[in-house]
């Protein structure tokens, strides 16, 4: 679901973008290219791209609120919206960072985008409540599995869906600042050449700067583990405790995850010497894809492990405290922060999958449009157009039959798997 999210956002996006851009400034510029512009058109396009930016961030809670009855729709909006508002801005940042590439430049950037959207979450979540009115705040009790009573605020889920939308969108825009800043700690201000000029060392450069994200998820996973504990915070989803915790989560999975697509570009280079790069982009996504899979399996694994063992505990708190249920029915709630950890890097590995196919397909369609004489000369219409096109064909499909499998909870799928093996 995530993959094919990325895939439609990042169309949809380059379409908008490509159209804003010809309509106000009469211009067309490929991601990262230094057009020759002067200044008043380069400011006015930093302009159209952090209202686009501003845009899709508004149009998170607009679609949750408008498909709040309709269940798939909203999940839908909520993913796509979500990654739309990152890659809108992404887009702002590289058209930012053009022109400087220095370290200075991208701390600041990073301590500026940081504040602004913890301030842009604050101002959506005020205008929410004062539009539609406050969160509610029924109750419902439940017990952990140390026998801890625990209330748990009950939350309107389109509210719920707006909040995750933005964080992922806040998370994944951070996670690719974090990876600038990264990559030119390790390989200098012109880290984008290490595609042409590599050496095996910089691979390994790669891998260690990957499993090091791994690690700090793990560490962080400990370490919320503990803040968690006695915190009637962590109970409620649009918290903004949970919100903070959730937004580093990510930001660490993903910020894996845009290292894992350079490391394998730069793989890809070294595996097949020679080869151009946009065929580079199509060789590193399958080579990536395969090692995804794989990767997904074995976690996933260890995931269910984790949730074996969370269960086993919960069997045994529910037969300790059968007198304390009897007289108050209550639902045992636990999802360990390892098993979340877990769940997190196979996200991760999806947007790194996600993210190298349509890297492959975007290089695959502007070899159409450049090749075909029509097409070029109408870029813009025809981007819009094989941006439809790909919607139409692929839309359907996703909301018919992924997007019900990905609503569903890890305990959802475990019952259906239990019963197909029953029945078996």
């Amino acid at each position: 679901s995530s993959t094919i999210s990325i895939y439609l956002a990042v169309l949809l996006n380059n379409a908008i973008r490509d159209f804003a851009l010809h309509a106000f400034l009469d211009s067309r510029c490929a991601e990262g290219s230094e057009c020759d512009k002067n200044v008043g058109d380069q400011r006015a396009e930093l302009v159209i791209r952090f209202a686009l930016f501003l845009a899709a961030f508004a149009l998170t809670n607009i679609l949750c609120y408008a498909f709040q009855n309709k269940h798939r729709w909203m999940y839908a909006s909520q993913v796509l919206s979500g990654h739309i508002a990152a890659f809108a801005g992404i887009e702002l940042f590289v058209n930012l960072a053009i022109h400087h590439r220095d370290l200075g430049f991208l701390w600041g950037t990073f301590a500026f985008a940081s504040i602004s959207l913890v301030g842009f979450r604050a101002t959506t979540r005020t205008f929410r409540d004062s539009a539609f009115g406050p969160e509610g705040t029924t109750l419902r009790t439940y017990m952990t599995v140390d026998g801890i009573h625990q209330h748990e605020v009950e939350i309107e889920e389109w509210r719920e869906a707006a909040c995750e939308a933005e964080d992922d969108g806040c998370s994944i825009f951070m996670s690719y600042i974090v990876k600038a800043l990264v990559m030119t700690h390790m390989f200098g201000n012109e880290y984008h050449k290490i595609i042409e000029e590599h050496t095996s060392f910089d691979l390994w450069m790669l891998l260690i700067a990957q499993l090091s994200f791994v690690g700090a998820l793990i560490a962080f996973t400990f370490w919320r583990r503990g803040l968690d504990h006695g915190n009637h915070a962590a109970d409620v989803p649009t918290s903004t405790y949970m919100r903070c915790m959730s937004s580093l989560n990510i930001v660490l999975a993903m910020s894996m995850s845009w290292l894992s697509l350079e490391f394998f570009k730069v793989f890809t280079m070294v595996l097949f010497p020679g080869i151009s790069e946009e065929f580079d982009k199509i060789v590193s996504a399958a080579i990536l894809t395969g090692c995804g899979i794989v990767g997904i399996m074995l976690l996933d694994r260890c995931a269910d492990k984790v949730d074996e063992v969370a269960q086993e505990q919960a069997s045994q708190a529910t037969s300790m405290h059968e007198h304390i249920l009897m007289s108050h029915p209550q639902t045992i709630v636990h999802v360990t922060n390892l098993e979340r950890a877990i769940r997190s890097l196979i996200n991760g590995f999806a947007l790194a999958v996600g993210l190298s196919w349509e890297k492959a397909f975007h290089a695959a369609l502007e070899t159409v449009i450049e090749t075909n004489t029509a097409m070029h000369d109408h870029y813009v219409i025809s981007q819009a157009l094989l941006a439809l096109g790909n919607c139409v064909l692929i839309m359907p499909v996703w909301l018919s039959f992924i997007v019900p499998m990905a609503k569903k909870s890890v305990r959802d799928h475990q019952a259906v798997m239990d019963l197909q093996s029953r029945q078996a």
